[in-house]
């Protein structure tokens, strides 16, 4: 596959992935829900979380894609390219470990993505850096 072929892929995936995000903020099941005080992770645990779980695993996707598309054509640092891969790391791991439901309580599955979030976000400014 050519460099740009990977990299319209990456690109495609991400714009799918922003639109879904973008749904699921109107869809009716969204409803009710104060995004102030909410996390973005919140719609994983709507009747729609399946939208969520496949916007982020684009994301990822996408974003491991644009990565290798970089590399292959040398425009991006090895520090950046570790930096982006614990950023898709992170994100699978937002999809795979469910948020705490804080009605439920704390669970182990929620501390991991916790983790996982932290990884995600911190790692994509570093490698941007």
């Amino acid at each position: 596959m050519s460099n740009r072929l990977l990299a319209a892929a990456g690109v495609l995936c991400v714009v799918v992935c922003l639109a879904l995000y973008g749904w699921l903020h109107v869809a009716p099941a969204s409803a009710g829900v104060d995004w102030q005080t909410r996390t973005l992770s919140q719609y994983a645990l709507l009747e729609n979380g399946w939208a969520f779980d496949a916007a982020t695993l684009l994301l990822a996707a996408g974003s491991a894609l644009a990565a290798v598309a970089l590399v292959l054509t040398g425009l991006i640092r090895a520090g950046a390219s570790v930096a982006v891969a614990l950023w898709v790391a992170g994100l699978v791991g937002v999809v795979l470990f469910e948020k705490h439901n804080w009605s439920v309580g704390p669970s182990i599955s929620g501390d991991v993505h916790r983790v996982a979030s932290v990884v995600a976000f911190l790692s994509l400014p570093v490698g941007a850096l």
